[in-house]
C-alpha cells in the first residue's frame, strides 16, 4: 500500500493499493499516485503511468541490463514530465533525461560519453535541474 501520513494528526490516508506485482510507485508533486514500476518476466521492468481516467498503462519497458542505473527522481512542477537516470539504448553510460509523461518520449538533459551521471541539483520551485554530476576519476559537476 501507499500511504500519506498528516504531520500533526499521523493519521494515514491510502493512495494505492498494490495488486500484488508492483515494485515501487512514484507520485508527483501534488501527492498523486502516477508511474509505478512492475517487474518484467525477463528481469527487467515495465513502468506504467496514471492516465486522467485513473486506468495505468505502460509507459516504458526497462531491459534487465540497464535496471541498474534506471531511477526515477521526481516530477516537474508542471507534473508534465519526469526526470530520471537512465541508460536505455545507450552504449554504455546511464544520463539524466526528462522523460514526457504522457508518450514516454525522452529527452537528455545531462551526459556525459566517459562516465554516469550519479547526481543532480534541482532547482526547488520547478523541479527542473540546474546542475549534473558524473564521476570518472573525480565527481564534475556541469550546469545544465
Amino acid at each position: 500500500e501507499m500511504c500519506i501520513r498528516d504531520r500533526v494528526s499521523g493519521a494515514r490516508t491510502l493512495l494505492q493499493r498494490n495488486p500484488g506485482n508492483v515494485a515501487s510507485y512514484v507520485v508527483d508533486r501534488s501527492n498523486r499516485v502516477r508511474l509505478a514500476l512492475r517487474p518484467a518476466a525477463d528481469g527487467g521492468a515495465d513502468m506504467l503511468v496514471r492516465g486522467a481516467n485513473g486506468r495505468w498503462r505502460t509507459l516504458l519497458n526497462i531491459p534487465f541490463e540497464d535496471m541498474r542505473v534506471a531511477r526515477v527522481l521526481g516530477f516537474t512542477a508542471d507534473g508534465g514530465s519526469f526526470l530520471m537516470f537512465d541508460s536505455t539504448g545507450r552504449e554504455e553510460y546511464s544520463a539524466l533525461v526528462r522523460v514526457d509523461a504522457e508518450s514516454g518520449l525522452k529527452t537528455p538533459v545531462g551526459e556525459n560519453e566517459n562516465a554516469d551521471v550519479v547526481d543532480v541539483w534541482l532547482d526547488p520551485a520547478t523541479n527542473m535541474p540546474v546542475a549534473f554530476a558524473t564521476e570518472y576519476l573525480r565527481r564534475e559537476w556541469r550546469g545544465v
